[in-house]
């Protein structure tokens, strides 16, 4: 991917190049005493800046204004688990302070430097990362847009690869008692850890701590990661074997209203049989969506297999919180 690199005076932006080799973000963030301001889109956005680096901020990350799941993961799970979790399709804009530049090399050779230098900074130092939102959250559980839905998780992913390393790195080192200090049962623990490996498609890291507390913790978190994760094995018969064993689920009363939307925005013939499918009396069909998955498996990138990827992300992003709501005790 390549990154714009900037300068920024307060409000001015100077746009330097755009790069795609680690070794010169490196040089070019060396170069510079300044600010320094890499986006992931063609040009940056018009972003006032200077009242965000003030204090001790090290990096600032601004979401687009349609990124609006990242920006309620950040108030809802804190910086250092959101920056981890962040919807891939966020086109984000991060800046750093020379603070940041100080410790050379700041951007290692992974697949996504600016994300891994991100992930790292904020699980050191959470208080010197400040996020920027560039609209009100108004509604808490919106969509990714249908746009930007190809490049959300798949439903039958493959297994990570090389490009992961840095992500699977993070995860195992993960400070997470540390970072939330839990009051909560082992049980529920290890469900948000089933979770945080879940939306990155380690399926095989989820599968082992969930099946660690079969039947336990709160609302049974563990169990419903666990269907998700043979959901998208795919193994459908022992997902829907898993769904039964959750029961019904809190994360459950907010499902009708993503998928209808959804659904709503789909262009498949289909779409309307679905979310009636889904939703009959407005109550959540957790077996009908594993059944939407499978008949979409072959085609995840058609309109259906699109939106049932959005409906899967919303899913995923409910039951994290849920998750982490468990274990600090804000149930």
């Amino acid at each position: 991917m390549h990154r714009t690199v900037s300068i920024c005076r307060g409000n001015q932006i100077t746009v330097l190049e755009t790069t795609g080799s680690v070794a010169r973000l490196n040089e070019l963030s060396e170069e510079h005493a300044g600010d320094c301001l890499l986006v992931s889109t063609e040009a940056p956005r018009s972003q006032s800046w200077s009242e965000t680096m003030s204090g001790d901020v090290e990096i600032a990350v601004s979401l687009p204004v349609s990124a609006v799941c990242g920006t309620v993961l950040v108030k809802e799970i804190g910086v250092a688990l959101a920056s981890l979790v962040l919807c891939p399709t966020l086109e984000i804009e991060v800046l750093l302070s020379p603070q940041v530049r100080a410790n050379r090399p700041a951007f290692r050779n992974v697949a996504t430097p600016v994300e891994d230098l991100v992930v790292r900074t904020t699980i050191i130092k959470p208080d010197r990362v400040r996020w920027v939102a560039d609209t009100k959250v108004l509604s808490t559980w919106a969509l990714v847009s249908g746009e930007d839905a190809d490049l959300l998780p798949e439903l039958a992913p493959n297994v990570p690869g090389d490009e992961s390393e840095w992500l699977r790195d993070q995860l195992q080192n993960l400070p997470l008692r540390q970072l939330l200090q839990p009051k909560c049962s082992s049980a529920d623990f290890l469900a948000l850890q089933a979770g945080l490996w879940q939306v990155h498609d380690f399926l095989d890291e989820s599968h082992q701590c969930s099946q660690q507390i079969e039947g336990e913790g709160a609302d049974r978190n563990g169990d419903y990661w666990h269907a998700i994760m043979h959901r998208r094995e795919p193994d459908y018969d022992n997902s829907k074997y898993w769904f039964r064993r959750v029961g019904q689920h809190p994360v459950f009363a907010s499902l009708p209203a993503v998928a209808r939307q959804a659904l709503s925005e789909c262009s498949d013939p289909q779409a309307a049989k679905w979310a009636d499918r889904l939703c009959p009396a407005n109550r959540w069909d957790a077996f009908a969506f594993v059944d939407l998955c499978q008949a979409v498996r072959r085609s995840e990138d058609s309109p259906l297999g699109l939106a049932a990827r959005r409906i899967q992300w919303a899913e995923m992003l409910l039951l994290l919180v849920h998750s982490y709501r468990c274990v600090v005790g804000t149930r």
